[in-house]
């Protein structure tokens, strides 16, 4: 007869149905789901002669050299049309230059410009992707349609061979925003703290049954 009986090692032996939920709840966390959101800026309601700088920061996007221009008061809307309404941003200074927030692509935009055109694009290290020029040496009286084929971007500048003499409308763009987790993922991991809390309670449960049996 002894005095003290061998003691118990408890152990985990974790089941089926927890190693499922361990899986179900680490492949959710794994595989993130990235979303995007298109965005439009059309220049529209900003006061003439304004700098646009960081006015649609909330959008991601922010301007330098740049300058708010209303048809009717400073745009001459003869030569240089918005696209659509009245307003449209215009270079100021210097090319104008946007900088977005997060990786940037399907970005596009309706120009005017009165001696050509040449859009430069950049990636977040300020290499520079592409350029890309516009179709004709002056589109005086029209707006053209350019769009830019590029993933990737972080900033673009906008330049004519003459200062203060381009305008850019309705700038449309697509940025990636910060991934989130997919709705399987909580679900997975509530099912994976789940099982290991069951299988320890059933766990301890047996080593408390054997200490009493012994």
């Amino acid at each position: 007869m002894t005095l003290y009986s061998q003691p118990h090692q408890l152990t985990y032996k974790p089941s089926k149905r927890a190693v499922s939920c361990i899986l179900t709840g680490l492949v959710a966390f794994a595989l993130p789901q990235s979303l995007a959101a298109a965005d439009i800026i059309t220049f529209e309601g900003l006061p003439d002669g304004l700098p646009v700088g960081d006015t649609y920061s909330s959008l991601g996007a922010h301007f330098q050299n740049s300058i708010a221009l209303t048809a009717g008061i400073s745009l001459n809307e003869i030569d240089y049309p918005p696209a659509n309404g009245t307003g449209v941003v215009g270079d100021d200074g210097g090319p104008l230059i946007v900088t977005f927030d997060l990786p940037t692509s399907n970005v596009s935009g309706y120009f005017t410009y009165s001696t050509g055109l040449t859009i430069s694009i950049f990636d977040g290290w300020s290499n520079l992707m592409a350029v890309v020029n516009g179709s004709s040496a002056s589109n005086l009286g029209s707006s053209e349609l350019i769009s830019l084929p590029y993933s990737g971007i972080r900033s673009i500048s906008i330049a004519g061979t003459s200062p203060n003499g381009l305008t850019l409308d309705d700038l449309r763009f697509t940025s990636a925003s910060v991934p989130e987790p997919q709705a399987g993922c909580v679900v997975g991991f509530a099912l994976m703290v789940s099982g290991i809390a069951t299988q320890l309670r059933r766990s301890q449960t047996a080593s408390q049954n054997q200490t009493k049996s012994n």
